[in-house]
């Protein structure tokens, strides 16, 4: 049995190796030059040129604004829950909004702490415009953007006397009628 191990390892030895492939290493190396090439193609065309806005533009403050008129500040959150006009208590309005300013910072920091000074008030007005809403009403589907524009300006008509500022938009984070 020696002896036939032994012509085993010597077949072993003297059969031809398998020309190796391509090392590993250089086809690894080869696919990364080829997605850093096309990495550049695609940065060289998505990056603005020439007449475009380039990078410092967009960042400076005012050129977002102009970029994205929706660039505005939350400064106030509030929710409420309201029993629906006409229902006897039987039906309820929950409504979670957010309050939004497109003024500076300072600005906003200014709207925010005065807004906080006025809270009882924004959440009375919410609150006495939301259960006039009668059933039919709150569950329309086009109310939401009456809702918005009528709050946007009765929270606006409580805001004008403190003199602290005006709010841009009224966003329903949250509309549920049960």
């Amino acid at each position: 049995m020696s002896e036939e191990q032994e012509e085993r390892e010597k077949k072993v030895k003297e059969a031809p190796k398998p020309k190796s492939g391509p090392n590993i290493v250089v086809v690894i190396a080869v696919l990364l030059v080829v997605q850093a090439l096309v990495a550049f193609v695609l940065v060289q065309f998505a990056l603005p040129s020439g007449g475009g806005a380039g990078w410092d533009e967009i960042n400076h403050p005012e050129a977002v604004k102009k970029i994205n008129p929706m660039h505005e500040a939350i400064v106030f959150n509030m929710e409420t829950t309201v029993s629906i006009a006409g229902t006897q208590g039987m039906n309820f309005m929950r409504v979670r909004l957010a309050l939004a300013t497109d003024n500076t910072d300072r600005a906003n920091a200014r709207i925010q702490s005065g807004l906080l000074g006025i809270e009882t008030q924004i959440r009375s007005k919410v609150h006495d415009y939301l259960s006039t809403l009668s059933f039919e009403e709150a569950t329309n589907p086009g109310i939401r953007d009456h809702i918005r524009s009528m709050l946007l300006t009765e929270i606006n008509s409580v805001i004008a006397p403190a003199n602290i500022g005006r709010l841009s938009n009224v966003y329903i984070e949250e509309f549920l009628v049960q």
